[in-house]
C-alpha cells in the first residue's frame, strides 16, 4: 500500500514486502491474515485478488478511506501485524463547457474540458491524460484532442428544426478510467431563401430517333445560411407552365440532376428550363432559369463528378488531384476534355467513347500548385470531333489554399515569464487565414517539470495547420534527479550531481550540504569526490523561479573496511597469555577461524578471507576457517586479510605458537640372563611425544659410567 481503487473495481493485495528478520536461520512466514477494519475478513495468502463484491461484503460501502491490516504468523507462531490504507475514490470526471454556449452559424466557439476533475494521485496514474472530442455527433471521439479546442458553430437543423452543435467529450486518466459528458450549442440562424442554379446553357442534338438526353443539373444552387442549413429539394419547370415538379399534374422533374427531353426541340431553337429549390425549414427560392441549345449536332455529355462545391471536401490544399468525370458521346465520337480554373488551362484528357452513347469515366490530373490561390469554379469543356461542345461545372466555386493559418500568442501570456499557478493569464490568441473565417483551433498545454508550453494549432477548412508556442514557467516546488548515489545505499565513494527536473530556469538557484555521522553541515560542490567512511545526509536545496528554495535529502553510507578478527571468542586453541593468539601441541589438529571478522555497516559482509602463514606476502589459505599444519614445533607469525563486498580489506597480526612435546621412553624388560651371556636390550616400545615428531635417537645409561 497505499492502495488507491476507482468504486466498482476488484483490489489486488500483495504481502511481498514483508520479511522474517531470522531468515538466516531457518525461519520463515508461514502465513499471512488480510483484515478490513476491525472485523473485515479479507483471506489469506502471500497475494490476494478481492473482487468489488467481496469487498463490499468485507465492508468497502462506497468512496472514502479503510484500514487494512496484515497479519504475518513465522514457523514458531510469533505473529507481527503491518497497517496499509485502502482508498476508494471516484474515476474521472468530465466537464464541458461551451463559449459562447448562443452564436451565430460558423462562428467560433471554445470547448473547454479544463474544469474536468479527478480523485486519485497523480503518481499512480489517476491524473486525467487525454481529452477527446465528438463534434460532428456521430459518437466517435475523434474529432480533436486538448483540454480546449475551438471550432466554428455548424449544424444542420434536427428533426424539431432545431439548429445545434452537441460536442462530445471524453477524458480518460491512466490507467484507462473514463467519462463522457455533452454540451451544447445553440445557433441562431435568421433563414433566408436559398437561391437557385438551373445550371447551363445545355446544348443537345439530334441522334436516331430523336435528340439527346440533357441531364439538368442545379446543383449550383446554393443556401446562404449554410452551413447551418442546405438546399433539401429541388423542382423544375419544364414545360413553362410556371408549375414545379409536383406541384404540376403531371408532375414535374424533381431532382438535383434529372435527364430531360422535350419532343418540341428542333435543329436552331432555344429551350428554356427553370427551377426552384428550397431548404430543409420549407423555405423556397425564386425561380431560375437556363436554356437549352438544340444543335444540328449531338453534343458530348458529362458531369462532373469531384471535387465539386456541394462535396464536403471542397478544398484543395495543393500537390496534385484528380477532376473525376462521367462523359459520353450519342454517336461514340472522340472526346477532348479541357479544364480551366481561373480562368487558365489546368489540363487536358481525351478518351474515345462506346458509339452506343454509354457514359465512360474519365480523368483529368491537375498540378493544384499551379492554379492561385482563391476561391474558383472548375469549368471542363467537352469537345468531340465534330466540334460540338458542353461544359460541366464544379457547380459552385472551390477553395484553392495551401497558406497556412497564421497564428499570434499575445504578449499578455509572457514568454520565460515566472507565474503563480493560479496566476496564469488567459493567453489572448488571434487566428488569421485568408480565405478561411474560422479556422478549427487547438490549444495543448505541455509540461516539462516547472516548465509549460502553450501550443496553439490552427487548421483551416484545406487542411493546413499553423502552429505558435509560448513558453513560461510556474513558481511550482522544483525536482532535481540527484546522480551518483542511490537513497540508502552503501557504495565505495561517491560524487553526486544533480538535473533540474524541466528547463533549467525552474530552478534560480541549487546549494547543496552534506553532514557525515549526524555532524555539521558542509557546504558540496556538485560532483566532489566524498571517499570518508560513514552516514552522510545530502541536502539539495532548489529555489524555484520565484526564489522559494525547496529540500530534496539523498541519504546513503560511504564504505569502511571490515574488521579483521584472527580468532573467535571461546575458541578451545585460544592462547590465554597473548592477543591474536593460539597455542596448540606439536601434531595435534588446529583450525583457525576467522568467522568474527565483521563488515561495520548493515548491508555489508566479509566477502573473502585470506590467510598468510608467515608473513611471506604469500596467501596460503582462503576461507573464514582453514586448517594449521602443527607437524612442526615452534611460534608462527602470520597476518589475515578480509575484504567485504564492495572490495575494501582489513588485516590483523596473529601468532600460533606449536608446544613440542617429549616422547615417552620404555627400556623394555626386565631382563634375565645366564652369566657370561650377551644381553640384546630392547627400548622399541618407547613412543614419539607426537606421530609428526619421530625419535631421532635413543641413548643408554648402564649405571657404570658407559
Amino acid at each position: 500500500g497505499p492502495y488507491v481503487i476507482v468504486a466498482g473495481e476488484g483490489l489486488a493485495l500483495s504481502a511481498a514486502g514483508s520479511v522474517d528478520p531470522d531468515a538466516a536461520c531457518g525461519d520463515s512466514i508461514q502465513s499471512y491474515a488480510w483484515r478490513l477494519g476491525a472485523n473485515g475478513n479479507l483471506g489469506n495468502g502471500a497475494q490476494r485478488n478481492l473482487t468489488w463484491a467481496q469487498l463490499q461484503a468485507a465492508g468497502v460501502n462506497g468512496v472514502g478511506d479503510y484500514d487494512i491490516t496484515l497479519t504475518v504468523t513465522d514457523r514458531f507462531g510469533e505473529a507481527a501485524s503491518g497497517l496499509a490504507t485502502l482508498r476508494v475514490v471516484n474515476g474521472p470526471e468530465a466537464v464541458a463547457t461551451a463559449n459562447p454556449a448562443r452564436t451565430g452559424c460558423g462562428n467560433v466557439v471554445e470547448f473547454s474540458a479544463l474544469n474536468s476533475r479527478f480523485f486519485g494521485p497523480v503518481a499512480q496514474g489517476y491524473g486525467i491524460q487525454t481529452y477527446a472530442w465528438d463534434l460532428d455527433g456521430d459518437g466517435q471521439y475523434d474529432d480533436a484532442n486538448g483540454p480546449v479546442v475551438e471550432r466554428p458553430a455548424v449544424a444542420l437543423p434536427d428533426a424539431q428544426g432545431r439548429i445545434r452543435v452537441v460536442a462530445g467529450l471524453r477524458v480518460t486518466d491512466g490507467l484507462n478510467h473514463s467519462d463522457t459528458t455533452e454540451v451544447v450549442v445553440t445557433i441562431d440562424v435568421q433563414n433566408l431563401p436559398p437561391v437557385a442554379n438551373a445550371g447551363g446553357p445545355y446544348t443537345t442534338g439530334p441522334v436516331q430517333g430523336g435528340f439527346a438526353d440533357v441531364t439538368l443539373d442545379g446543383r449550383g444552387s446554393l443556401d446562404p445560411n449554410a452551413p447551418c442549413d442546405a438546399v433539401a429539394l429541388y423542382k423544375w419547370d419544364t414545360d413553362g407552365d410556371g408549375r414545379y415538379g409536383a406541384d404540376d399534374n403531371p408532375a414535374d422533374l424533381v431532382g438535383a440532376t434529372v435527364r430531360y427531353n422535350s419532343n418540341n426541340w428542333r435543329v436552331n431553337t432555344v429551350d428554356t428550363v427553370r427551377l426552384i429549390v428550397c431548404d430543409q425549414n420549407g423555405l423556397c427560392s425564386a425561380p431560375a432559369e437556363a436554356s437549352v441549345n438544340v444543335l444540328d449536332v449531338a453534343p458530348p455529355e458529362g458531369e462532373l463528378l469531384s471535387p465539386r462545391a456541394d462535396q464536403a471536401d471542397n478544398c484543395l490544399a495543393g500537390g496534385n488531384f484528380n477532376i473525376d468525370l462521367r462523359v459520353s458521346d450519342p454517336a461514340g465520337n472522340p472526346i477532348t476534355a479541357t479544364a480551366t480554373i481561373a480562368g487558365v488551362n489546368a489540363g487536358q484528357a481525351q478518351i474515345d467513347p462506346p458509339n452506343d452513347g454509354s457514359a465512360v469515366p474519365l480523368t483529368i490530373v491537375v498540378n493544384g500548385n499551379a492554379v492561385p490561390e482563391g476561391r474558383h469554379e472548375i469549368v471542363v469543356t467537352l469537345r468531340n470531333n465534330q466540334n460540338a461542345t458542353t461544359e460541366v461545372t464544379s457547380g459552385g466555386r472551390l477553395t484553392f489554399d495551401r497558406t497556412a493559418p497564421v497564428v499570434t500568442i499575445g504578449a499578455n501570456l509572457g514568454d520565460g515569464v515566472c507565474y503563480n499557478p493560479n496566476g496564469v493569464p488567459q493567453a489572448a490568441v488571434n487566428v488569421n487565414d485568408a480565405l478561411d473565417p474560422a479556422p478549427s483551433t487547438n490549444r495543448q498545454t505541455l509540461e516539462d517539470g516547472c516548465g509549460r508550453t502553450l501550443r496553439v494549432t490552427a487548421t483551416d477548412a484545406c487542411g493546413n495547420s499553423g502552429v505558435a508556442e509560448r513558453d513560461y514557467l510556474l513558481a511550482l516546488p522544483v525536482e532535481v534527479t540527484i546522480n551518483g548515489v542511490a537513497e540508502g545505499a552503501l557504495v565505495a565513494d561517491a560524487r553526486v550531481t544533480w538535473d533540474v527536473i524541466g528547463p533549467a530556469a525552474c530552478a534560480s538557484n541549487v546549494a547543496a550540504r552534506y553532514s557525515r555521522n549526524g555532524g555539521a553541515a558542509v557546504n558540496y560542490p556538485e560532483d566532489q569526490l566524498l571517499n570518508q567512511a560513514g552516514n552522510y545526509a545530502m541536502t539539495v536545496s532548489v529555489a524555484n523561479c520565484n526564489g522559494v528554495a525547496r529540500d530534496q535529502i539523498r541519504n546513503f553510507s560511504i564504505n569502511a573496511p571490515p574488521t579483521a578478527v584472527a580468532i573467535t571468542a571461546g575458541h578451545p586453541n585460544r592462547d590465554p597469555n597473548l592477543p591474536n593468539a593460539y597455542v596448540a601441541v606439536e601434531g595435534a589438529g588446529l583450525q583457525l577461524n576467522a568467522s568474527d571478522s565483521l563488515a561495520p555497516e548493515a548491508g555489508d559482509n566479509v566477502a573473502a578471507y585470506r590467510w598468510d602463514f608467515n608473513q611471506d606476502g604469500n596467501v596460503d589459505a582462503n576461507g573464514a576457517v582453514v586448517n594449521f599444519d602443527t607437524s612442526e614445533d615452534g611460534v608462527f607469525r602470520g597476518v589475515l586479510e578480509v575484504q567485504d563486498s564492495l572490495g575494501a580489506v582489513g588485516q590483523t597480526l596473529f601468532q600460533v605458537t606449536v608446544l613440542d612435546v617429549n616422547p615417552v621412553p620404555n627400556a623394555g624388560g626386565p631382563y634375565t640372563v645366564d652369566q657370561g651371556t650377551a644381553l640384546r636390550f630392547d627400548g622399541r616400545g618407547t613412543r614419539p611425544g607426537a606421530a609428526a615428531d619421530p625419535i631421532s635417537n635413543y641413548t643408554w645409561d648402564f649405571g657404570d659410567g658407559t
